[in-house]
């Protein structure tokens, strides 16, 4: 597979958000073939689950790699569960190649990642945390003190004190506002919403509404994938 192109990351998760997605019964079909040297079902099996590591992906981002690094780390994963999935064990491909992705990532870490590393739990608040501050930034204009950001995501301020050293150490945020003389310059970049931040968000909406439609009927699961445009990428009506 191959790299991501510098500066094209927002364009990479443009392309794989409109990929269709494969329902349970393809994925199994497709994973025959490629069991029997299909090269081109072993590649759309690939493709068409490059969502799901970019889901899983994005988990990792305090750990100390760039989130295009991450990616190109677990789609390596993807492609040995490609290698190694026998659909005939009943399991589900997605269940199968998270393992593979995130050892993968998770290898690469204690490679090239933080020394000191951080818990899976708490990457998920400083994540919960940063949204909770640009938001209240956007909204003011200006930095939010940490017991803003502890009112708006339900927290207590020192849980929320502790999460702004992490962000900090990552992505300083006393850097967003601190004379006279950098207001009206706008919203920084790192809190604008980006093309990249847009193009996960809708990944993971799409990752959503896909585990919705496993609780489904099949003609059910049909309609709702036609309806928002998972199997070609066009709503209908």
């Amino acid at each position: 597979m191959q790299k991501i192109k510098d500066g094209s990351l927002s364009t990479y998760l443009g392309e794989i958000s409109r990929i269709p997605l494969l329902s349970t019964n393809d994925e199994v079909r497709l994973a025959r073939r490629a069991q029997k040297g299909d090269g081109e079902a072993r590649r759309k099996l690939i493709v068409s689950n490059l969502r799901l590591v970019v889901s899983i992906a994005k988990k990792y981002l305090y750990y100390g790699l760039a989130l295009q690094d991450l990616i190109e780390e677990g789609n390596v994963g993807l492609m040995k569960a490609v290698e190694r999935y026998d659909p005939e064990r009943g399991c589900k491909f997605s269940t199968y190649a998270t393992w593979w992705i995130r050892q993968a990532i998770t290898r690469a870490l204690s490679n090239y990642g933080r020394t000191v590393r951080i818990p899976v739990y708490v990457t998920d608040n400083i994540a919960k945390y940063k949204r909770a501050a640009e938001e209240l930034y956007i909204k003011s204009g200006k930095k939010p003190e940490p017991e803003e950001v502890a009112e708006a995501m339900g927290v207590k301020v020192a849980e929320a004190k502790k999460l702004q050293a992490f962000v900090e150490d990552v992505s300083p945020l006393d850097k967003l506002e601190s004379t006279d003389e950098d207001a009206g310059r706008g919203i920084p970049e790192s809190l604008e919403p980006h093309q990249t931040d847009v193009a996960i968000a809708q990944i993971e909406v799409d990752q959503q509404l896909e585990q919705l439609m496993e609780q489904l009927t099949g003609r059910e699961a049909e309609i709702m994938r036609y309806r928002y445009g998972l199997t070609d990428g066009e709503a209908h009506t």
